[in-house]
């Protein structure tokens, strides 16, 4: 008689395969994004050109609700050519946010990023939204606020959430 399979184990392993993969897309995107980020930043700056947010920064993040301050934490998060933006946070549950980034002003920039929020099986029931508005203060310096939502599975019907976000960013930059 064959033995029950252990139904945790391969759910245990399949959130590990998960999890590897997406480490291998945040690692190949943060590596194609910063090379693609490096070339066009040259290019700009040698023409002139508006400032820029593509490429990888390491934000410094305080969380606030009601005013007061409840946390900090930092957070990696990459700004790719086309719109694309992976951020992944310090904190638990260490998971890795999608979404997309758009110029408003020469210097200042809209983000929305998105991440399913897991039940206690590990079942994404919502969509946490985290919409950010950052503006650069210097050439490897931003800053700027933000609030979460949580919506449904498709990204609908958000109900803005208490808690808001003040950051400063800098820009990882690659040196001789």
């Amino acid at each position: 008689m064959t033995p029950a399979p252990d139904l945790h184990a391969e759910k245990r392993k399949a959130s590990r395969a998960i999890a590897a993969a997406s480490a291998l897309a945040l690692l190949l995107l943060t590596a194609t994004t910063s090379a693609s980020a490096q070339s066009r930043s040259s290019e700009a700056n040698d023409a002139g050109n508006s400032a820029s947010i593509e490429g990888s920064w390491i934000f410094k993040i305080d969380v606030s609700l009601a005013q007061k301050p409840i946390g900090a934490f930092d957070s990696l998060i990459s700004f790719a050519a086309g719109g694309i933006v992976v951020t992944t946070p310090s904190v638990p549950p260490l998971s890795i946010y999608y979404g997309g980034w758009k110029q408003t002003t020469a210097d200042s920039f809209n983000t929305v990023l998105y991440n399913f929020a897991p039940d206690s099986n590990g079942n994404g029931v919502v969509l946490l939204r985290l919409n950010l508005r950052l503006h650069l203060t210097g050439r490897n310096d931003l800053a700027g606020t933000g609030g979460r939502s949580t919506c449904d599975l498709r990204g609908e019907n958000c109900v803005d959430d208490p808690v808001v976000f003040q950051f400063t960013g800098k820009h990882v930059v690659v040196t001789d």
